[in-house]
C-alpha cells in the first residue's frame, strides 16, 4: 500500500473526525473516503457501531480508498495521453501517410518496434 495514500487517509480521517471541511478540489476518491468516514464516527459517537465494527468498516474504507485513488490516477494519466495523442493528430502536419500511423500502432501495442524501421521511425519512409 502506498505511503502517500495512507498519510492521505489519515489527514481525511482527522477532518472527518473534526466534521471539517475539506478542499472543494479534492479529487473524488478522496471526497468519497471522506464522506463514508464522517458518516462512520457519526455512527459509532452515537452508538449505532461497535468499536470493533468500526475498526473493520475502516480497514475497508481505506482499502478502497488506495484502490480507487490509483484507478483516478490512472484515468487522469489516460486523459492526458488523449488530450495530447488528439492535438498531435489533428495537426496536419502529422498526418501519417495513407491514413496509417505507425507510432499510434506502436503506442498502442498494435505492432511492435521491429515492425518499425528506423528511417519509419524517423519520418523518413
Amino acid at each position: 500500500m502506498n505511503d502517500d495514500y495512507l498519510a492521505r487517509a489519515h489527514e481525511l480521517d482527522l477532518a472527518a473526525a473534526k466534521e471539517a471541511p475539506i478542499d472543494d478540489d479534492c479529487a473524488p476518491p478522496e471526497r468519497m473516503y471522506y464522506l463514508t468516514m464522517r458518516a462512520l464516527y457519526k455512527l459509532y459517537h452515537i452508538g449505532a457501531v461497535s468499536l470493533d465494527d468500526a475498526k473493520a468498516a475502516k480497514q475497508e474504507a481505506v482499502d478502497l480508498l488506495t484502490e480507487q485513488k490509483y484507478l483516478h490516477e490512472l484515468y487522469e494519466h489516460q486523459a492526458r495521453l488523449e488530450k495530447v495523442f488528439r492535438s498531435e493528430f489533428d495537426n496536419e502536419d502529422n498526418i501519417c501517410k495513407n491514413g496509417e500511423c505507425r507510432l499510434y500502432k506502436l503506442l498502442c501495442g498494435i505492432m511492435d518496434e521491429d515492425d518499425v524501421t528506423e528511417d519509419e521511425y524517423n519520418g523518413e519512409e
